[in-house]
């Protein structure tokens, strides 16, 4: 999860519960063209779903309430949240990339989650969640969520060369330098891409780029 802003985007003229192509505009530049819950990125906004942030079976006053709509992935993030995950932190108005811990262990680059704040329930709720989109809490599920392990293992294992690959020995000659300075300015310039709000999974890649004290790299 990454923090979003709605104040990026006026309110979008809401009739019914068919959303329209602004409306998912809109839903797309909030939430950067991602799902707020996994970072799965998609060109289109409108191949997500759009989620009611308090389940409608709580309060049927949120139906149509654009501050309570958001994007999600279809039959997973969405399904997986349903009406048992409204207490959790809102990355609308709650500081996400601080209250959550990220990582991704070494070797597989499985991801984590973790409260800074385990006495919370909003923070701790919302890491559960993560938990169970990542990898599953049943046989169904957790068979879901191999293709979603998958992706973030590739991309991050792009990201991990790229990191090391800068890291690697300090050239001897002037040339050398030159040409790791070169390299490196390119290699930076990719990682920023990695890490940016824009890419998918950005929390999780941000962790990676943290170890070798690549953070001001961060938007």
């Amino acid at each position: 999860m990454i923090n979003c802003n709605r104040e990026d985007v006026d309110i979008p003229e809401i009739k019914n519960q068919r959303w329209t192509t602004e409306i998912y505009k809109k839903l797309g530049i909030i939430f950067h063209n991602k799902c707020y819950l996994c970072e799965t990125k998609e060109f289109n906004p409108a191949t997500f779903e759009v989620d009611h942030f308090i389940s409608q079976s709580k309060d049927l006053s949120k139906k149509l309430d654009w501050n309570n709509l958001y994007l999600a992935c279809r039959g997973t993030c969405n399904q997986y949240k349903s009406a048992s995950f409204d207490n959790i932190l809102d990355p609308c108005s709650h500081d996400v990339e601080k209250l959550i811990i990220y990582e991704l262990t070494r070797g597989y680059f499985k991801p984590r989650f973790y409260a800074t704040n385990p006495s919370n329930i909003k923070i701790t709720n919302t890491c559960k969640l993560l938990d169970k989109i990542h990898k599953g809490n049943n046989k169904k599920s957790i068979y879901k969520t191999k293709t979603l392990q998958e992706v973030i293992r590739i991309q991050a294992s792009f990201a991990i060369a790229e990191l090391n690959h800068i890291k690697q020995n300090s050239p001897n000659t002037e040339k050398e330098k030159k040409e790791k300075i070169k390299n490196t300015q390119k290699l930076e310039q990719d990682i920023k891409e990695f890490v940016s709000r824009e890419s998918p999974y950005t929390m999780l890649m941000r962790s990676l780029a943290e170890r070798f004290e690549f953070k001001y790299l961060f938007d």
